[in-house]
């Protein structure tokens, strides 16, 4: 039996109203050679007869006894057989080509552990009313991660030889997650495209929490040069102006971030670097006076 490019895991509980959209958002994907795992945790409305009317062999359903989110995302880990892993929400759409294009760009791209896309939300009846604005290279990607999660998670697509468990039941398990795999290596990247939809009735809360990280990682990301500085300019000024904004307020946030926690040699460190490159000086000088504006899950609205 041929191997299955990616596994996707969608762990549901009680999610009988979206559970055929997100289910039917991934078997018609234009990738066809996925697995599908469906992971039961708790539920007690009509989700799982529902979910067993489906025949494609594609689609395998786990009944387990796990407790929580986190837990049901294991046991369906645990069950893949995937090159790829990611994983689906219950109420959420996959953009029909999602699967295809970033299972394409980990073929093409063998240095990078993870890949993620840019997202929408979506409301209960499926209108969009907001959608990602990310920065997207490996520097500014393991940079944000000091600070809070830059991804949102259920994009993202990951090798699955990095994975021996998705998640634990640590206070921010997102970001646990993503700082070891940072800490052993692993490079990210973004896909601007957006190729994910995620049903959000609050449209009050759209950035996740931040939280602190050990001094060793601080040590280990805050390596930021002059010439990464320039790099930076040059990749997100073809992106546009708003790019530029995203990225200087992404370094301003670490500034002040590493300051409070006592890292006055590297906050000191990154600011002279910043400050001696004039095309981002302005910006990060607004951006450190006005800093508490910035939406570090950055989204447009519609």
């Amino acid at each position: 039996m041929t191997k299955p490019d990616v596994s996707i895991i969608l762990p549901f509980s009680n999610d009988q109203e979206y559970i055929t959209i997100a289910i039917d958002s991934v078997l018609r994907q234009s990738l066809t050679n996925i697995e599908l795992i469906v992971v039961s945790y708790g539920s007690m409305d009509s989700s799982l007869s529902i979910i067993r009317h489906y025949k494609d062999k594609r689609l395998k359903i786990l009944q387990t006894t796990a407790s929580n989110y986190y837990e049901a995302l294991n046991s369906g880990l645990s069950a893949s057989t995937g090159r790829y892993i990611t994983r689906m929400g219950a109420s959420d759409i996959s953009h029909p080509d999602r699967l295809e294009t970033i299972a394409k760009y980990l073929d093409t791209n063998n240095e990078v552990g993870l890949v993620a896309s840019g997202f929408e939300y979506i409301d209960e009846d499926g209108l969009i009313y907001a959608h990602s604005l990310d920065l997207d290279r490996n520097t500014e990607l393991h940079l944000a991660l000091l600070l809070w999660n830059p991804f949102n998670s259920n994009t993202l697509l990951i090798r699955k030889k990095l994975v021996s468990n998705y998640l634990d039941s640590s206070k921010d398990p997102e970001r646990d997650f993503l700082k070891k795999l940072s800490q052993n290596g692993a490079r990210f990247a973004m896909i601007h495209e957006s190729l994910y939809a995620q049903r959000k009735a609050d449209k009050t809360e759209l950035s996740p929490q931040k939280a602190a990280v050990s001094r060793a990682y601080w040590r280990n990301v805050l390596n930021i040069s002059k010439d990464d500085v320039l790099d930076a300019i040059k990749h997100y000024g073809e992106l546009g102006d708003e790019y530029l904004d995203q990225y200087a307020y992404l370094l301003a946030s670490v500034i002040l971030a590493a300051r409070k926690n006592g890292r006055y040699i590297l906050s000191s460190k990154i600011l002279l670097n910043v400050l001696s490159v004039p095309g981002l000086r302005h910006r990060l000088k607004g951006a450190l006076k006005n800093v508490s504006a910035y939406n570090h899950n950055p989204l447009e609205t519609r």
